[in-house]
């Protein structure tokens, strides 16, 4: 039934993920399973994107389909399954210049604050400056750059860079996530780390959590 429920967020098919979901509630399945075949599917219509076969407006399609489906599922069900251990540590996380999608980063967001962090969203279109100067202010550890559309790879080495000139790139781990997120990308920006799936990125800023603490 899954592996369903992939296909049909790969579709864009509204109406048969909302009839698998609740299927797949009404059996039992695992949230935490729900969610990782949700995102498997996202993964799958990024992909599409990115060869030219499905637009920004089916990438807004998507995100439409996910906010029905945590709506009807509970997003606090879905994270059920995160271990809470980041003791209140705060995360700053925003949407690159140029990038207007935040699907992706609303969805990491919930998966964070469920795994215990205090998130300061700074929205989308955010210049490269606004993230040093709100990562100081807030004293965040962990940045988390979000960004859909391969024009604003760039974008996201420039907040890179922007840490390194104010000196504080050593200060801070540097996760990246979106439809651009591969490892390509990450050693081409200067990450520390990315990531397509949400909880897969909350397990990777614990684990940095974990290491600080050893």
């Amino acid at each position: 039934m899954l592996e369903m429920l992939i296909n049909a967020i790969e579709e864009l098919d509204e109406e048969k993920v909302l009839k698998i979901v609740k299927r797949c509630v009404a059996a039992g399945t695992a949230p935490k399973d729900i969610w990782m075949a949700l995102n498997k599917g996202l993964e799958k219509v990024g992909m599409r994107y990115e060869t030219g076969e499905y637009s920004i407006a089916d990438l807004m399609v998507v995100g439409i389909i996910f906010e029905n489906v945590l709506e009807y599922t509970n997003m606090c069900d879905i994270y059920d399954d995160i271990e809470t251990e980041a003791f209140g540590k705060t995360m700053l996380l925003g949407t690159v210049e140029g990038d207007l999608h935040d699907i992706g980063k609303s969805i990491f967001k919930g998966a964070m604050q469920a795994g215990g962090f205090i998130v300061k969203d700074l929205g989308v279109d955010v210049k490269a400056q606004d993230f040093v100067d709100a990562a100081v202010r807030y004293q965040c550890e962990i940045i988390g750059l979000s960004a859909v559309l391969t024009d604003c790879i760039i974008s996201i080495k420039e907040v890179i860079d922007a840490f390194k000139a104010a000196g504080i790139r050593d200060q801070v781990k540097i996760i990246i996530g979106g439809c651009v997120a591969n490892k390509t990308v990450s050693d081409f920006v200067g990450a520390d780390a990315y990531t397509k799936s949400a909880i897969k990125g909350v397990e990777i800023c614990q684990g940095w959590l974990k290491d600080e603490q050893e």
